[in-house]
């Protein structure tokens, strides 16, 4: 299968705090766009948790998909044009949800 007959669902932050998240949508689609926070961004990581985003629960939740989720950094940092990615998440484009 090539990357153009793959079908991509696309998150929100809060998404995976619904109940049954990310069920359906393992059927629906072949790979799961979820942002989650920057790696290594300590300071991010606690404005999720203190906006209620729940950050350990979507790391685990990711880690039971295995390959289908691809977490994309989402954040202060996420919106300073990339420059917190490596030159390889930049020519890969995202980075994987572990």
């Amino acid at each position: 299968m090539s990357v153009n007959d793959e079908l991509w669902g696309t998150f929100a932050v809060d998404d995976h705090l619904r109940q049954r998240a990310f069920v359906a949508e393992t059927v629906l689609f072949d790979r799961l766009i979820v942002p989650r926070p920057p790696p290594d961004d300590e300071e991010q990581y606690a404005e999720w948790v203190a906006a209620g985003w729940r950050p350990k629960e979507l790391e685990e939740k990711l880690a039971a998909l295995e390959d289908l989720p691809i977490g994309v950094p989402h954040g202060r940092s996420a919106a300073d044009g990339g420059k917190h990615l490596t030159s390889q998440d930049k020519t890969a484009g995202v980075i994987r949800g572990r």
